[in-house]
């Protein structure tokens, strides 16, 4: 067993030989009362951790704790000591508790059953004491990052012992290295000296995780499918001028349009490369260094209304000496568009796009200048009470307003021009004017009625800052 050399100003030196614990239940309440033992910042640098469940229900067993970080990763600790005769068994039993609270579990029940757990120990909900723990005002963002990881699956596994084997480690080598699960394990090394403690924790799998994500960012034939607020979300984190962004996001609603109006299903598929992972797609695609690629890979498109579309435009794109246009039969790519090109080569490749839009009657007679001129004339409201969470600024139609008419075709116009951005756990249309973001509290434009009365808009210095604080999560 190993030892501890200490000393006193150099002189008096001692060795003290590795303890244990005589129950894991005693681990268990050391982990508790000192979460801060458990090296989370080595995943990520930063993150600590709080433990707001000990012995917390799910399905048939007990997770031993269930610990957050302030960037809302969810952590599933379970420990063993290495003389357990079960301790062979630990990693199907994190997987079978991970899949317990991704199964069973709605939103609110979890926060509910974690909240019977703090009010329990603290005297307060969950959310208080989270709020307490970060040290925040605000922790909506943190809530809503726990239920998205929820939704999704996205849990981190811990195995907490006092000695790990060599079978353990080329287990969480293999699960890191070959599935999408983060498994880490940490061996709890603990000295006792008199009525001190010395603590050695050191964690496993780690690297090999890094690696890992590494490759996968690198791959370039590593695709899965795209969300459309994924897209929007890369592209607004980029660190690519705001102008460009806007010109972007304008291209993605004309595409939904076109799309929408000459295939079948009326599905748009986009793809973007995010900070970790590689989605593939087969319509637009977005690289975070600021490539725009426009796929037709369907050798099903290549004699529909939809590549008659790309074809015109690509033919226009080559007229005016535009971006790089490749593959004019439309085989497969039509056209790159890269970041080596400037803000008004962007407007011009917009305003291509649009045109030719129009001139196939995918978008109506409305037009951007119309709604333009309609959000110019009027003078807008600064929203006081959410100045510090998401500032903005709004205007009240009501239904007997003298211009309820416009109001309403500036609204059909932004929702069928719109891309889809998440705000928390909902997802909203927003049109991008003039380095401005405009939205309603309507999911849709059949969702418009009597009580539909506010248009908002953000400030321009704050159009892209929603993603900051999540930038490094996939969210």
């Amino acid at each position: 067993m190993s030892s501890l050399i200490i000393s006193q100003n150099g002189k008096n030196a001692r060795k003290i030989e590795r303890s244990t614990f005589a129950l894991e239940s005693n681990l268990q309440d050391f982990i508790f009362e000192n979460p801060s033992v458990l090296p989370i910042d080595q995943i990520d640098s930063g993150l600590q951790l709080f433990v707001a469940a000990r012995e917390f229900q799910v399905g048939s067993g007990r997770i031993d704790a269930l610990g957050f970080d302030q960037k809302g990763n969810i952590y599933v600790v379970e420990t063993k000591l290495a003389r357990n005769t079960d301790k062979r068994s630990v990693v199907a039993q994190v997987l079978e508790y991970g899949a317990a609270l991704w199964v069973n579990r709605t939103n609110q029940t979890f926060f509910d059953e974690l909240s019977l757990h703090t009010s329990k120990r603290f005297g307060k909900d969950f959310r208080a004491v989270l709020a307490d723990e970060f040290e925040l005002d605000d922790v909506d963002e943190i809530l809503d990052q726990i239920t998205e990881n929820l939704k999704s699956g996205n849990i981190r596994f811990i195995i907490l012992m006092d000695e790990i084997e060599d079978y353990l480690k080329d287990i969480v080598m293999f699960i890191n290295q070959n599935s999408k699960y983060d498994l880490y394990a940490v061996e709890f090394r603990y000295y006792k000296d008199g009525d001190k403690e010395i603590i050695s924790p050191s964690i496993f799998g780690n690297e090999v995780k890094k690696e890992v994500s590494v490759s996968r960012k690198n791959a370039t034939n590593r695709y899965t499918p795209c969300d459309e607020t994924d897209f929007v979300r890369s592209v607004c984190i980029s660190d690519i001028e705001p102008q460009i962004k806007e010109q972007i996001l304008k291209a993605l609603g004309i595409f939904k349009n076109v799309v929408k109006k000459t295939t079948d299903d009326g599905v748009f598929q986009c793809s973007a490369r995010l900070d970790r992972y590689d989605y593939g797609a087969h319509v637009f695609s977005f690289n975070n260094d600021g490539r725009l690629t426009i796929f037709i890979t369907s050798q099903d498109y290549k004699d529909t209304p939809l590549a008659n579309y790309f074809r015109v435009v690509a033919q226009k794109m080559r007229e005016q000496n535009l971006f790089e246009v490749a593959d004019p039969d439309m085989q497969r790519t039509v056209w790159v568009v890269s970041n080596q090109y400037s803000v008004d080569d962007y407007r011009k490749f917009v305003a291509i796009c649009e045109s030719v839009a129009h001139e196939q009657g995918f978008l109506n007679s409305y037009t951007e200048n119309d709604f333009r001129k309609f959000v110019d004339s009027f003078d807008w409201t600064f929203a006081k009470t959410f100045a510090q969470t998401s500032p903005h600024e709004y205007i009240i139609i009501k239904p007997d307003h003298p211009r309820r008419q416009e109001y309403l075709n500036a609204l059909k116009f932004l929702f069928g021009n719109s891309v889809k951005e998440k705000y928390y756990n909902q997802s909203y249309d927003r049109y991008i004017l003039d380095g401005r973001k405009y939205w309603s509290m309507e999911q849709s434009w059949g969702d418009v009625d009597d009580e539909t009365i506010v248009l908002n808009r953000t400030q321009p210095d704050m159009t892209y800052t929603i993603y900051e604080n999540n930038a490094e999560n996939g969210q």
